[in-house]
């Protein structure tokens, strides 16, 4: 249970860090800093992180997936 409380831990310091990036694209809409090639490589590792978690049945890893893909096809779809 305490390794869960971590990966929670650390699945919200992540998205912490990541919000303030999600925050100015929702206000100003200027995604001119994202290219495609560098969100498609983030959308297909978290989606990988995602399938592992699953596979493992580790709920913290697969939440981080869940968030993380989240915040990339909103920035994507910003973006387009």
């Amino acid at each position: 249970m305490k390794i869960f409380v971590l990966g929670i831990i650390a699945t919200i310091l992540g998205v912490l860090s990541f919000s303030h990036i999600v925050y100015n694209i929702s206000l100003t809409g200027n995604t001119t800093n994202y290219n495609y090639k560098s969100l498609i490589l983030s959308l297909s590792s978290n989606i990988l992180w995602l399938i592992y978690g699953l596979k493992k049945k580790d709920k913290s890893i697969t939440t981080m997936g869940i968030v993380y893909i989240s915040l990339n096809l909103y920035i994507i779809y910003k973006k387009i």
